[in-house]
């Protein structure tokens, strides 16, 4: 009976010292690996063969220095990832909610990698969504209807009605024109709205 409760003690020692998701233990989980990533140069594409690519959020080159005075985010012994604890400041939440935010950029119009145009915007989403309100109103494009929750504007053009597609990640907003069913609609029509926009974007 000893023998088996001994058994089942040193089991469950074992397992506590060996789950990567238990941090009490300090076990290196390989989660400060990133500190030694390398950059890869770009791929070679055959020419002629592939249709031609624009990186949308191209990844950024890092100053070493910078590097060095980065935050350490490891742990006392280095060997594990670990987020420092929250301090209060006494800001409420909806002030930190904009931290970092800021103004809107101006609009930039780029392709993705299918060659679609599209424009992306850095910066506080609803403040983006009334200046594109501005601009439509600018370019005297009328607006059919608008869902911000959903993200669309519907607008009427010379041939059709089409849909501005908001869609966010992070602190950037970028903008499609599409379709009734959400299908990205002809490269040059959707330029077109794309360049009014642009030009008539609010300073």
């Amino acid at each position: 009976m000893l023998y088996r409760v001994g058994l089942v003690l040193g089991l469950s020692l074992l397992t506590l010292v060996v789950t990567p998701g238990c941090s009490r233990f300090s076990v290196d989980n390989h989660s400060l690996a990133y500190k030694e990533a390398t950059v890869l140069p770009p791929l070679q594409l055959p020419a002629g063969e592939t249709r031609p690519m624009t990186a949308i959020y191209p990844a950024p080159a890092i100053n070493p220095a910078a590097l060095e005075a980065a935050p350490n985010f490891a742990n006392q012994k280095g060997n594990r990832f670990e987020m420092p604890r929250a301090q209060n400041s006494g800001v409420s939440n909806a002030d930190n909610a904009n931290v970092g935010i800021g103004a809107p950029s101006r609009p930039t119009l780029v392709t993705d990698g299918n060659g679609y145009p599209l424009l992306k915007i850095e910066g506080d989403a609803n403040r983006i969504w009334d200046l594109l309100a501005a601009s439509l109103s600018v370019a005297n494009i009328q607006v059919v209807d608008r869902n911000q929750s959903t993200g669309w504007v519907a607008i009427k053009t010379d041939k059709q009605t089409v849909y501005l597609r908001l869609n966010r990640a992070g602190t950037i907003t970028t903008i499609t024109v599409q379709d009734d069913k959400n299908a990205l609609i002809d490269k040059n029509l959707a330029s077109d709205v794309l360049v009014q926009l642009n030009q008539n974007w609010p300073a």
